[in-house]
């Protein structure tokens, strides 16, 4: 470790226990930085007059202050033209932070204060400096918060703001961190989950690409070689590698989930096992924790990752399944299930892929104990492109009016047997003889559903629209007031409506019954009346203007071919 000598600014380098007693500075990269080559002599020999010494100078004196005779910045105290030396401080920047007596945090945009009470007043407005400064949106200062031990915050004239204890509960806010993480970040982090840690990172960007995962290594306790020029997704990728190799918890195979206080998030295109950055576990629930190992370990083999799930599968042909992973809310007790696709192969462990358009979600405890639990040996891996392709698919639903209203698809069962290859537009193979259930979310009306069947049984005479080999019928989700909706912001995935009222198998035939299923559904947009209604006496009697209407219809395509339309009629 090399360290800069308060008295003279002299680079000395420390090997191991010879490593004294020093202060250590966090900041955001700006112009004009001094660098290892202007202090070792072979760069700008007239480096104080650099926009980034002051920052250096600063430092120095409140090292000075607090009676330590060394400091560590990163911008001149790491030789960057030597590869194998910039891993190396990479791969212990987190541990250094921690070890350094003293942290001085340096927040260059937020402007003079004299540490006033009116001045500390002021952070708390939403629109304060110190809210919006850089230091909080940068990755790797996200360690250089939580690693040291004491940490001190001064404004860009170096005037003390406070400690890291007296700014906990505004730090939390700005960051999204639980406040006793902050508080005491060495008792509770090292218990929190790999999810948890990684939605600390979901909005935090860096300059280089590769950085926003080689600057969470020291917080999730692993080490691994620097590649620039990799990318962002291999770097990535790799770094959930290796906390796998390191750290038995499921939380990183349940990216996108879906919670009680989460957002339900969908991934139309290419699935991937592990996510693609920190921004997809945006909004992890802190009460979803890793449960004590049930199974046996899982690792990565050039087929997948070999892992021991038990799993529900929800059709006769095992194509479609739940895996219950090893993590749960520890408040209510239920279990994350991941929906998979999986792909039998003779004599040979299945393949297992996530499902495109569906997020894991949690399942009742007592899927736990189901009697077709199959404890299974599989290897889960990427879905392949031609996975995701339409090749396979020839019927077609278009839904162009809904998108038009502020409708999107928001997900659809099953995963394998449709494809939504445009925002509007959709493709399945109805010659199967399948049942399929789309599910459409508006910002601030109900959901609606439309369900194709290849038997009609179930369904009102008359209404459902006839198309291709089956039937097709519109519904909408009954909400109650627009205040109790918008508390319901997380309504139920098309997966639940049909695991209800348990979770053994998918069960069309119990949501035939579940709705009033047309081929016209009209939704009142008057603010005083917020309910749907179907074609009765009280939507009749409403100014057309008030009502927004949409139709089931069959249409013919320019080639001949059949399209299953939703038409509108309405504002």
């Amino acid at each position: 470790m090399r360290l800069l000598n308060v008295h003279n600014l002299e680079l000395v380098d420390f090997m191991g226990r010879d490593v004294p007693e020093y202060s250590i500075l966090s900041h955001t990269w700006g112009k004009e930085e001094v660098t290892f080559e202007d202090l070792s002599g072979r760069g700008n020999n007239d480096f104080r007059s650099k926009l980034g010494f002051a920052k250096i100078e600063g430092c120095r004196k409140q090292t000075l202050e607090s009676r330590h005779e060394w400091f560590w910045v990163d911008t001149c105290c790491i030789d960057k033209s030597s590869s194998a030396e910039l891993s190396e401080a990479l791969n212990s920047m987190y541990i250094w932070y921690h070890r350094a007596a003293i942290c001085y945090a340096y927040l260059a945009d937020v402007g003079g204060l004299s540490g006033a009470d009116d001045d500390h007043d002021a952070l708390e407005l939403r629109n304060s400096a110190f809210r919006s400064s850089r230091w909080f949106r940068r990755g790797w200062t996200l360690q250089e918060l939580l690693a040291p031990r004491l940490i001190f915050f001064y404004d860009a004239s170096w005037n003390f703001i406070d400690d890291r204890l007296g700014l906990s509960e505004l730090i939390s806010e700005v960051t999204g961190i639980g406040v006793e993480c902050i508080r005491e970040p060495h008792v509770h982090i090292p218990s929190a989950s790999t999810a948890l840690k990684l939605s600390w990172a979901s909005q935090r960007e860096t300059l280089r690409e590769e950085d926003m995962a080689y600057c969470l290594m020291g917080l999730l306790g692993v080490n691994m070689p620097l590649l620039y020029g990799e990318g962002s997704l291999k770097a990535f990728q790799r770094l959930q590698n290796e906390i796998m190799k390191e750290h038995y918890d499921h939380t990183i195979l349940a990216w996108g989930l879906k919670t009680k206080k989460t957002p339900l998030r969908y991934w139309f295109g290419w699935a991937p096992l592990l996510a693609a950055s920190p921004a997809f576990f945006n909004g992890w629930d802190a009460h979803v924790v890793p449960i004590p190992p049930e199974n046996t370990h899982y690792v990565a083999t050039n087929l997948g990752l070999l892992i021991q799930l038990p799993i529900i599968f929800l059709d006769a042909g095992e194509n479609v399944a739940l895996a219950l992973l090893e993590c749960w809310d520890r408040l209510s007790g239920q279990r994350v299930a991941l929906p998979l696709t999986i792909q039998r192969r003779p004599n040979a462990a299945p393949l297992g892929t996530r499902c495109r358009g569906i997020s894991p979600f949690m399942v009742p405890l007592s899927s736990t104990t189901s009697p077709i639990l199959k404890l299974t040996n599989l290897y889960l891996r990427d879905a392949e492109i031609d996975e995701t392709s339409n090749s396979r698919f020839d019927d077609t639903i278009d839904w162009r009016r809904l998108d038009e209203n502020g409708y999107k698809l928001a997900d659809y069962f099953p995963p394998d047997k449709f494809h939504p290859a445009y925002p509007y537009r959709g493709f399945f193979p109805s010659g199967d003889g399948i049942d399929l259930l789309l599910r459409f979310r508006h910002n601030c009306y109900s959901d609606l559903l439309l369900l194709y069947c290849h038997n009609g049984t179930g369904l009102p005479d008359s209404l459902p629209v006839r198309a291709f080999r089956g039937y097709a019928a519109l519904a909408a989700v009954s909400n109650h007031s627009r205040q109790q909706r918008q508390r319901q912001s997380h309504p139920t995935t098309a997966w639940e409506h049909l695991l209800q009222p348990n979770f053994d198998k998918i069960d069309f035939e119990q949501l035939k019954a579940s709705f009033y299923w047309s081929s016209v559904v009209n939704i009142v947009l008057d603010d005083a009346v917020d309910q749907h209604h179907y074609m009765d006496q009280a939507s009749s009697s409403l100014p057309s203007e008030e009502i927004l209407q949409f139709t089931l219809t069959r249409a013919r395509a320019g080639d001949g071919t059949t399209i299953l339309l939703v038409e509108s009629d309405g504002p």
